[in-house]
């Protein structure tokens, strides 16, 4: 490289930078990121250069004249047609972000949406700040440096003070000096190199601007094709803003079965552009998939934007307009058991790259291997915020709304989820129970947020309920002929017995979370290896209870020898002890997990954690499907009248049981 590189170092001052910029001899190069700082950030930098700290350096590429067409047309700069200068052109490959907001700030100008001559300097505090000059001891940084204004003129009437410091700014900023790092090269691979190795340390680039700059040529720029052919065709169909990374996702998968940073680093341009029509194709197709079959309309109910770059995979391997139809059942099963589960909680990019090896058997026909355990209860469902928009729970409710493809109160008619009022959950909106009917009633504001009050509503209806109690709003809709049917669309309890003809609203969430939960068991499907209807509950949690107790002393047998007994919590083996009588001398270590509940198991498996945490997703799993299952087989044996919603949560804690231990047993 350094044949092919040479390196020139010196400084300039901030007044000569902004000259270069303006006349056009400065451009941000077509791989850059895009502008991302805000205001506030800007005032900061101007902080940092008043006081004359460091601020770092320009990293500038002398660019060949046969690649002067490579830079970002940024005409909000007012940067000169190329056609309209002589210069010399210099790429900005470290820098843009500071450069940039230097500049527009100096000039004054609106860009990317903001004022950028609201910068101010505070004369009094010598700060800067954002507003509006309104008050005389603030003052635009855009006319401090304005040359057709004079000092004299702008300080006119100010105390000598306030002048002074005015003029000190004025020359501070002008004389500030910026280290300049400028690279004279031909070749492209060598600066590409370069720019990502001094950008990926810093803010400066995410893990798409890498890709996209090492991927870069003249005749294939990914952010372009991106942009042109996902991004805006699909705002103009109002499925939402997708994320330039999920494509990126998606070209890794379908060209090398993996999606790490390391592997979406070495793309060959070469084969992205070679295949890109087919994995555009096979991206669009997966999203036509996600909208038709399962009603999701918006990339904002997706817990996982990666959900369309897995199924883009699966189009482009399959060679299919969509899904094949012997295929449908195991990729809807898969689908919603990652809606559904943890799977993708953690090491995302790794775990997408093994889900490959799914969709491959799956494509050839194989019975694969989806039960990946359920993460959502009905507890997490009550106590989720519907505000949370990055929650993978909120998320996945929203999906199961949007797959019943829900009518409107109104006329019978289906509800289009193309509408960005969906995706807007204010408190004021979408609630079955209002929110100023609850806040009238002194229900806290996080009770308020829970998810189970959320139904998707037009925002005619909406505004005709205001703040009416359900029990009269409903009760206007309930002599319809398709009245069960709608509730049926929204998941809505409605019933003689349901809480919306009461208004008792902690009942109401009990009762709707109940039917939740039944919906999305419905969806991923009972099969994790026990048939509940030819069960009886006591052979249900028999079963269940037998896993765990096995799990338990597989575990510490190996960690621990046979006398692993001694080492369990003092609690546990005291009632033990008191069950058998004293009668336990010659008794094994697994005869006498007989005689443990479920919560007494669940208290050894957090005790000694690190034996079990390849077996169970979180300790706090272990806490609440254990706990359920003791609940379930208390309320069975008392009378056997199991309530439905405690029936519930046992069978879930039971599914989540044998999806958990049953692979951990069968491989050991």
């Amino acid at each position: 490289m350094s044949q092919k590189v040479k390196l020139n170092v010196d400084d300039a001052d901030l007044g000569l930078i902004i000259s270069r910029t303006q006349e056009g001899r400065y451009r941000i190069p077509e791989f850059q990121r895009e502008y991302v700082w805000g205001a506030s950030e800007v005032t900061e930098l101007f902080d940092s250069v008043y006081n004359s700290y460091p601020i770092g350096s320009l990293f500038l590429w002398e660019v060949p004249v046969e690649m002067n067409n490579y830079f970002r047309d940024m005409r909000d700069l007012g940067q000169p047609d190329l056609k309209d200068t002589s210069y010399q052109i210099s790429f900005v490959l470290d820098g843009q972000q500071r450069l940039t907001s230097l500049y527009v700030a100096l000039k004054g100008l609106e860009f990317r949406d903001y004022d950028y001559s609201r910068i101010l300097f505070d004369i009094d505090a010598e700060k800067f700040t954002l507003g509006k000059a309104s008050a005389d001891h603030l003052i635009s940084v855009a006319d401090i440096w304005d040359d057709r204004k004079s000092l004299f003129d702008i300080a006119e009437g100010m105390s000598q003070k306030r002048q002074k410091r005015i003029e000190r700014c004025s020359t501070r900023l002008r004389n500030y000096k910026l280290p300049l790092i400028e690279v004279e090269s031909r070749d492209v691979d060598s600066v590409i190199n370069i720019f990502t190795r001094i950008n990926q340390k810093g803010r400066d680039l995410d893990r798409f601007d890498i890709v996209n700059a090492n991927i870069w040529t003249g005749d294939f720029n990914l952010r372009k094709r991106i942009d042109k052919d996902i991004i805006e065709r699909l705002e103009e169909n109002d499925f939402g803003k997708i994320e330039r990374d999920t494509v990126a996702q998606a070209i890794s998968l379908c060209l090398e079965g993996q999606c790490t940073t390391d592997v979406q680093k070495n793309l060959d341009a070469g084969i992205v552009s070679d295949n890109w029509d087919n994995i555009r194709d096979a991206f669009l197709k997966a999203i036509r998939y996600i909208r038709g079959r399962y009603n999701i309309q918006r990339v904002e109910f997706l817990p996982y934007e990666s959900l369309i770059a897995i199924l883009a995979y699966y189009m482009y391997k399959a060679k299919s307009k969509t899904v094949i139809s012997e295929h449908q059942n195991k990729i809807d099963q898969y689908f919603w058991r990652v809606v559904f589960s943890d799977h993708w909680g953690s090491m995302r990019q790794t775990t997408i790259g093994q889900d490959t090896e799914i969709i491959d058997e799956i494509i050839a026909g194989y019975d694969a291997d989806v039960n990946f355990p359920l993460a959502i209860t009905p507890d997490r469902l009550v106590n989720g915020n519907i505000k949370r928009s990055k929650s993978s729970v909120r998320n996945a409710f929203l999906c199961v709304l949007a797959n019943k493809r829900p009518f409107n109160p109104e006329d019978g008619t289906n509800i289009d989820l193309k509408d960005s009022h969906f995706v807007d959950f204010k408190l004021e909106k979408h609630h079955i129970f209002p929110n100023s009917y609850l806040l009238d009633r002194n229900v806290n504001k996080e009770k308020r947020k829970s998810l189970v009050d959320i139904t998707f509503l037009p925002k005619k209806v909406n505004n005709q309920i205001g703040s009416t109690a359900p029990s009269e709003y409903f009760s206007e809709f309930r002599d319809r002929e398709d009245f069960d049917d709608i509730m049926l669309s929204h998941i809505i309890p409605y019933g003689d017995d349901s809480a919306i003809w009461s208004d008792d609203y902690d009942k109401f969430l009990e009762q709707r979370a109940t039917l939740i939960m039944e919906e999305i068991q419905e969806l991923v499907g009972e099969s994790v290896d026990i048939d509940f209807r030819d069960k009886t509950p006591e052979q249900r949690m028999q079963g269940a209870e037998t896993l765990i107790k096995n799990v338990v002393h597989a575990r510490l047998e190996q960690a621990h020898g046979k006398s692993y007994w001694n080492i369990l919590p003092s609690g546990v083996v005291q009632n033990v002890k008191e069950r058998m009588n004293g009668e336990d001398s010659d008794i094994g270590s697994r005869e006498r997990l007989e005689f443990i509940s479920a919560e007494e198991a669940s208290t050894i498996i957090t005790t000694h954690w690190s034996q079990f945490e390849d077996v169970f997703p979180e300790k706090e799993d272990v806490e609440h499907h254990l706990k359920n299952l003791e609940a379930y087989r208390r309320e069975y044996e008392d009378d056997g009248d199991v309530d439905r919603y405690t029936r519930l949560d046992g069978d879930l804690a039971i599914q989540w049981i044998y999806s958990c231990v049953r692979p951990s047993l069968e491989v050991e």
